[in-house]
């Protein structure tokens, strides 16, 4: 499956698997079925926003808020922009913090409040991540953040095209990431997005763009997705939130 075919797959591209794998955070306790989720933007206050996740019954899940303020940026003049993912209690269950490196890529780096694996160390990048969102995200004293994954294009832009191809590594649980891409994420022409977890080459999910304005003359972007049996949904919203043009 590839980004020239010029359009998403079906839902039988989604693979049921039975993976023992930790998670981002629990969503569902039942992954033996399909599940269903809605990802859609507010337009930005300034330079903030705001992504709204529910099921596909209208039931909240949480929201990732978007921080692109000037405070978000180092010594140098490089970008810091971050991401949060809150639950429905507005506790935090991973923090998305983009690359400082001006290489070829655009880059953004996960961590999740629960360890990806036993034994790991909570990861100082993920606290300095955490720390840098001041007093818009309220995290519990002690709060620990683990490296989860890197997420990233060969575009500086975060503007996503189509055949703009997302390569996720995750985190080895020993300050590193994986040497080989553990998911792949197509864009197609209509904007859509199909992952694929590369151990098996087996769909992982499916997320279908739409557009919706909601009485008003501003486009709200709109991804409905469909994440296959086995896998993390939560980590599939933040790939899928790597997509969204906040």
């Amino acid at each position: 499956m590839g980004a020239d075919q010029g359009k998403m797959p079906g839902e039988d591209f989604l693979l049921e698997r039975e993976l023992f794998e930790h998670k981002l955070a629990c969503l569902f306790p039942d992954d033996t079925q399909i599940v269903r989720l809605v990802v859609e933007s507010k337009p930005p206050g300034k330079l903030d926003g705001k992504l709204d996740v529910e099921t596909d019954e209208g039931i909240a899940v949480g929201k990732i808020i978007y921080d692109g303020s000037r405070s978000s940026y180092d010594a140098s003049g490089y970008s810091l922009e971050k991401r949060v993912f809150l639950d429905t209690e507005g506790c935090p269950l991973g923090v998305m913090s983009r690359s400082t490196d001006i290489g070829t890529s655009y880059e953004w780096f996960l961590y999740g409040t629960r360890p990806r694996l036993h034994g790991q160390q909570p990861s100082k990048e993920g606290a300095e991540a955490a720390k840098s969102l001041g007093k818009r995200v309220h995290f519990a004293d002690g709060a620990q953040f683990y490296d989860w994954a890197s997420i990233k294009d060969k575009k500086m832009s975060p503007m996503k095209r189509f055949g703009q191809d997302v390569k996720v590594k995750m985190a080895n649980g020993c300050g590193g990431y994986s040497p080989t891409d553990r998911y792949f994420a197509c864009i197609y022409p209509e904007r859509d997005v199909a992952v694929t977890r590369q151990e098996d080459k087996g769909g992982a999910c499916l997320a279908k763009y739409s557009s919706v304005y909601h009485n008003t003359q501003t486009a709200y972007e709109r991804y409905e997705l469909s994440v296959a049996p086995g896998i993390d949904p939560a980590l599939m919203v933040c790939i899928i939130a790597f997509c969204v043009d906040v």
